[in-house]
């Protein structure tokens, strides 16, 4: 006698069992769902810009001349020259 292809429940694994298994949700869970009022789109809000203080204009200053002088010149480094000349 064959035996049949078709593997038994018994024989599959746990895990492909439970996936495979469709589970409806009640009728109290989906009546609330669609009572729920829609949610509202998140306005973007316009980011103001920001006002440029005595240090950035410095640091950008720095790396303007560096630039000049270097092609390769990186704006860390500018941090880092400008703190060095820096006089608050």
């Amino acid at each position: 006698m064959p035996k049949s292809s078709k593997k038994s429940r018994s024989s599959r694994s746990k895990s492909a069992y439970r996936f495979s298994v469709h589970v409806k949700k009640s009728p109290r869970k989906l009546l609330k769902r669609s009572s729920r009022k829609p949610k509202k789109s998140k306005s973007k809000k316009k980011s103001k810009s920001k006002k440029s203080t005595p240090w950035l204009a410095h640091v950008k200053a720095v790396y303007k001349e560096g630039l000049k002088k270097n092609k390769g010149y990186k704006f860390s480094q500018a941090l880092k020259d400008a703190a060095k000349s820096y006089k608050k």
